[in-house]
């Protein structure tokens, strides 16, 4: 395997709107990113306002056979507010990309475990907080 990343953070638009993706260039690019022997694709939930799992779906997932690449996404912290929030981010993550094609790598489960640690430290702060308020 080919040590690169195609990333979706700044995909061709087709106006100002993030939401707003040129899909016949992403799926030219995935194309010649996966002919050139490259497989590995990343994705955030947040990434063209929480639009770029639809995209991927799209352009490659609808498109290719699911031997031929590897997609990582992951948790982000900061559009994180509750704790409940990371298990419903993280669910519907699987519902859009489709269950059975992502796959969790190493660094998104640091950012989960990073995620949840910081949950608790501002849990842990806002006890203290609110004890000084008192």
């Amino acid at each position: 395997m080919k040590k690169f990343r195609f990333g979706w953070m700044r995909l061709s638009q087709l106006s100002e709107d993030p939401t707003n993706i040129d899909f016949d260039q992403v799926k030219q690019l995935v194309d010649t990113f996966l002919d050139a022997g490259f497989n590995y694709f990343d994705i955030s939930f947040v990434y063209h306002n929480e639009y770029s799992e639809n995209a991927i779906k799209k352009c490659l997932v609808e498109r290719r056979s699911r031997d031929c690449y590897r997609l990582a996404s992951k948790l982000t912290v900061f559009s994180i507010q509750k704790k409940e929030e990371v298990v419903q981010i993280f669910n519907q993550q699987l519902e859009t990309v489709v269950l059975n094609i992502l796959i969790i790598s190493y660094y998104t489960m640091r950012i989960f475990i990073i995620t949840i640690a910081l949950l608790k430290a501002v849990k842990c702060l806002n006890i203290c907080k609110n004890k000084k308020r008192r």
